[in-house]
């Protein structure tokens, strides 16, 4: 019985295309989960949405997820409410996996993904201001284009762009640049 279980799991190791060791096959690929995520999964998610957001912080200052889980935490939440953080290098960090809710839009997180990147705001501290970078445009556009891939027909918002809102986040036009 045993050589017949093992005779299967060899067979099926075979049957599993292996990616190549050289450059990673996701844009998410090198971004592992970092936080001991609370409550399980929700598997029967359908993503019908990407909504883009700031994480309103000056121009040029550069904070992580752990920060951002931080914030959230003191305000009551579980975890942090975001599935991506795009930090200024363009570098990804994962917040909550995708298939649990996020907590990034009030009345819209259930079937929506949220993605945060560092920046949004002058160096003032409150003048809402298109602060990515370079770095950050381009992981924002394989994030989307790869999460569009995954979930067909998924619109792009921004915070800004739904009902009762209102903030600047993300202080752009999401829906112009991406194509709603």
């Amino acid at each position: 019985m045993f050589s017949q279980i093992a005779a299967l799991v060899q067979r099926a190791a075979t049957m599993i295309p292996v990616p190549d060791a050289g450059e990673p096959q996701s844009v998410f690929d090198d971004a592992p989960n970092q936080f001991p995520l609370t409550g399980p999964p929700t598997n029967r998610r359908r993503i019908n949405g990407i909504v883009i957001h700031c994480s309103a912080t000056p121009e040029g200052r550069d904070i992580d997820a752990s920060t951002i889980d931080r914030w959230h935490r003191n305000q009551g939440w579980n975890e942090i409410g975001y599935h991506i953080v795009i930090r200024l290098d363009g570098t990804i960090e994962r917040g909550r996996p995708d298939a649990r809710r996020g907590a990034h839009v009030r009345h819209h997180n259930r079937n929506t993904l949220g993605i945060v990147y560092i920046g949004g705001v002058a160096a003032d501290g409150r003048t809402p201001k298109d602060t990515r970078t370079a770095a950050q445009k381009a992981t924002l556009r394989r994030v989307i284009d790869e999460y569009r891939a995954k979930y067909p027909g998924a619109f792009v918002k921004g915070h800004r762009d739904f009902p009762g809102v209102a903030k600047a986040c993300p202080s752009f036009s999401a829906e112009e640049e991406y194509g709603g």
